[in-house]
């Protein structure tokens, strides 16, 4: 059996450049529109809530629900005992000084706040 770390290491850390596509306005709405089955046809996302997530902002307004989340997730490992061992809190950068903030409050190169190039400090 593989555990989560290896696949992570593997698939995740292992990744280069040689792995990312540089993608043209048209290539990233072709991209998007391929979840309009899943989501409109499939699972019964309005149309209107479907095209909200084209917008970054969408995104980045979830943060503010992660705390709600968190503590739902909290009950139900309660309620149901799936505490397991205390995961550590996630370091300042993640992916072995990768250079993305782990803590989602740096801001991007574009200004937003969320994961992205940071000066790693390690």
């Amino acid at each position: 059996m593989t555990d989560a770390a290896e696949v992570f290491g593997r698939w995740m850390l292992g990744t280069g450049t040689d792995d990312l596509l540089e993608t043209t306005l048209a290539d990233r709405d072709r991209i998007f529109n391929h979840g309009y089955y899943t989501w409109v046809e499939q699972q019964g996302v309005s149309l209107a809530d479907f095209e909200r997530r084209r917008d970054q902002r969408f995104w980045y307004s979830l943060r503010d629900l992660l705390p709600a989340w968190d503590a739902m997730i909290e009950e139900f490992n309660g309620r149901t005992g799936a505490r397991g061992e205390a995961m550590s809190p996630p370091s300042t950068i993640c992916c072995a000084g990768c250079g993305y903030a782990a803590d989602r409050t740096t801001p991007t190169r574009s200004g937003a706040r969320g994961p992205g190039p940071t000066t790693p400090t390690t």
